[in-house]
C-alpha cells in the first residue's frame, strides 16, 4: 500500500489520493485519517493526487462515512486544505470544480487551489497562526 497520509511535516499533512484504492486497503485509507485527527492538534492538509479515486466503492463508502460523522472534528482541527496544481488551466478546473463542490455542500474547513508549495505554506502558515486554538 502506498503511503496515503504522511505526518513527517506536521503540522502539514500530506494526503497524496492514489487513483484507485483497492476494496481490500479501503479501511485502512480511512483509519490514516483517523489517526490524523486522532493526535487531537491543528493541521493543515496539502493534498495531491486525485480528487477521488475512480472504481473504489469500498473506500468511496467507507470515506464518505466517515466524512459525515466526523464533520465537527474536521471543522475544529483542519485549519484547511491546499492543494498545489502549477498548470494555471487545471487550477482553474480544480477551483471551478471546488467551488461547485461548495456550494453543493458546505465543507467543514477552507480550501485553496495554489500554484506552488511557498505560496502553500504560506497561506498554511495564516491558517495555523490566526485559527483559534481547539
Amino acid at each position: 500500500m502506498t503511503l496515503f497520509v504522511d505526518t513527517r511535516s506536521w503540522p502539514i499533512v500530506r494526503l497524496t489520493m492514489p487513483e484507485q484504492v483497492p476494496d481490500a486497503e479501503a479501511q485502512a485509507h480511512v483509519e490514516q485519517l483517523q489517526a490524523v485527527y486522532a493526535l487531537d492538534e491543528p493541521f493543515v492538509l496539502f493534498m495531491a493526487g486525485a480528487e477521488l479515486p475512480r472504481h473504489s466503492p469500498a473506500f468511496m463508502q467507507a470515506y464518505g462515512a466517515w466524512a459525515m460523522a466526523s464533520m465537527d472534528v474536521q471543522r475544529r482541527l483542519c485549519r484547511g486544505a491546499v492543494r498545489i496544481e502549477p498548470d494555471a488551466g487545471l487550477r482553474a478546473a480544480y477551483r471551478e470544480r471546488a467551488a461547485a463542490a461548495a456550494r453543493a455542500n458546505p465543507q467543514p474547513y477552507a480550501y485553496a487551489i495554489v500554484a506552488d508549495e511557498v505560496e502553500a505554506a504560506e497561506l498554511a502558515g495564516r491558517w495555523l497562526a490566526s485559527a483559534p486554538q481547539p
